[in-house]
């Protein structure tokens, strides 16, 4: 690996573990190790604690309660032509965009020039986009979490309650937020980088997830669709996830 690319690779080490090809003789099970820990474990586990905090001290309903009008029991922003249609449907399409891509690289990695190790790196990418939001829509499903729109509180029909597992019948449809995992799950392209060794592509993708997460998740708590804390835990879910995916990969490159 060329030294630009290791000065660069050396300033995500404290986010991201570091480029699997230049670990075979840096301890291997220590390196693998510390992916598990930090990118499974420590990492998703905090994003969940700042997510029952926001849950559990009121934080969720004091930020949606300034989106909230209460004159019209309703959320302005809802009904927003423009915020549905660039925040909502349009950005999530670009997600699409980005899945579609790395799908194109993985067919065509022979003609791209790229070894064998990439083009399996590339197709875990693939997965693990895709196993975070499975999970949470999955979620959506078995967890009794109404979305704030559907609240008595906010003008809804549904009473609070917070139940994980309940029958399909009376789940909310709303825990975690779906939209917010689409963007969050760009952080599998972060660590597609660090796996192909491409640190632009892990600082990128590591950039792309927080922003454009962060967005969806904001437009969502200004229409109403989601608190705070459904957006955080879609976060944690989906580092977790990628890093779950990436992980056998991250113990074989070491071997």
């Amino acid at each position: 690996m060329k030294a630009g690319s290791q000065s660069r690779a050396s300033s995500l080490a404290r986010v991201l573990p570091r480029p699997i090809r230049a670990q075979h003789n840096a301890q291997p099970p220590l390196r693998a190790a510390r992916h598990v820990v930090l990118h499974v474990i420590v990492i998703p586990g905090s994003i969940a604690v700042l997510a029952w905090v926001a849950s559990s001290t009121g934080i969720d309903h004091t930020v949606s309660n300034l989106f909230y009008d209460p004159a019209l029991a309703h959320f302005p922003a809802h009904d927003n032509f423009w915020l549905e249609l660039f925040g909502h449907r349009l950005a999530k399409a670009a997600i699409w965009i980005v899945a579609f891509a790395v799908l194109a690289a993985a067919l065509g990695a022979q003609r791209l020039g790229l070894r064998n190790g990439d083009r399996r790196a590339l197709w875990i990418a693939l997965l693990a986009m895709a196993f975070g939001p499975a999970i949470i829509y999955l979620l959506k499903h078995t967890t009794s979490h109404h979305c704030p729109w559907d609240l008595k509180v906010y003008g809804g029909f549904a009473d609070a309650t917070f139940d994980w597992f309940v029958a399909p019948i009376d789940a909310g449809r709303c825990f975690p937020s779906g939209h917010a995992s689409a963007g969050y799950s760009l952080v599998a392209i972060a660590f597609l980088g660090n796996a192909i060794d491409r640190p632009r592509w892990a600082c990128g993708g590591l950039i792309a997830a927080v922003i454009c997460g962060a967005a969806f998740s904001i437009v969502r708590v200004m229409q109403g669709a989601h608190f705070v804390s459904h957006n955080l835990w879609s976060a944690a879910i989906d580092w977790c996830a990628a890093a779950l995916v990436f992980t056998p990969l991250f113990f074989s490159a070491n071997r």
